[in-house]
């Protein structure tokens, strides 16, 4: 009897001085620390992300309500997270290469659950998720709130960055978004056309093609539309 009420007491003094994690954002970037990844996870989140955007485009499989620019990225983004077991892989037809899964997986995000993505500027706030994340972004918060700004010069992009172009006479989509490949030596663009009349679609294009199309949507340092390169804030590199 006496060893159990040690034992119970020893219980009792492990519980009261395990701390309560507090959450942290050192950067300042409003995602709490531990949601990013460190070298070594971003380089598998860049592998699991350029090659599901690909496979999207290859099996056309992206979800209706995701069917624009910024719907492409958010969907391959949540896919990414996503824990790749066979059922995964049978169910987006995937034929890629396999990697390494991340540490935490889609819709157990820490934190934040299944709202993944930031809707608002300020620091991260535990109190404030519901007010601050959302399942769902426009293509602009997407550049405000979840990505950062690397450079306007297209060779500092690696597989996996944004490009994002901003053309204001368009009032209904003035944001536009396009995901920078790298695959079998080659560099891509692709990206969702949006919501055209008559539906949009998937567009896959050669980086060194592109040059060809309206200047407006070239990737170059004197163009006044390009914002330039992105990542996520989540990505160490």
């Amino acid at each position: 009897m006496k060893k159990i009420f040690i034992l119970f007491l020893i219980t009792l003094l492990f519980i009261s001085c395990k701390k309560e994690y507090i959450p942290i954002d050192k950067n300042l970037n409003g995602f709490e620390d531990s949601l990013e990844f460190n070298e070594e996870e971003s380089i598998i989140f860049r592998n699991w992300f350029t090659n599901i955007v690909i496979n999207i485009a290859v099996e056309k499989n992206l979800p209706y309500n995701y069917s624009d620019c910024a719907g492409l990225i958010k969907f391959a983004y949540k896919e990414t997270l996503k824990k790749h077991d066979a059922s995964w892989l049978a169910s987006n037809n995937y034929k890629g290469p396999i990697f390494k899964d991340l540490r935490y997986n889609y819709p157990d995000v820490p934190f934040v659950g299944v709202k993944i993505f930031r809707k608002n500027d300020g620091i991260f706030d535990k109190k404030n998720i519901d007010e601050d994340f959302s399942e769902y972004v426009t293509a602009r918060y997407l550049i405000e709130f979840n990505l950062e700004y690397i450079s306007k010069d297209i060779d500092k992009a690696k597989s996996g960055d944004i490009l994002a172009f901003f053309h204001p006479e368009d009032p209904e989509f003035p944001y536009h978004l396009m995901i920078y490949i790298e695959y079998r030596n080659e560099k891509f663009l692709i990206y969702h056309t949006g919501p055209i009349d008559g539906g949009g679609y998937i567009k896959v294009v050669k980086l060194s093609e592109f040059y060809k199309f309206d200047p407006s949507w070239l990737p170059v340092k004197n163009n006044k539309y390009f914002l330039g390169v992105f990542k996520f804030k989540l990505l160490m590199l």
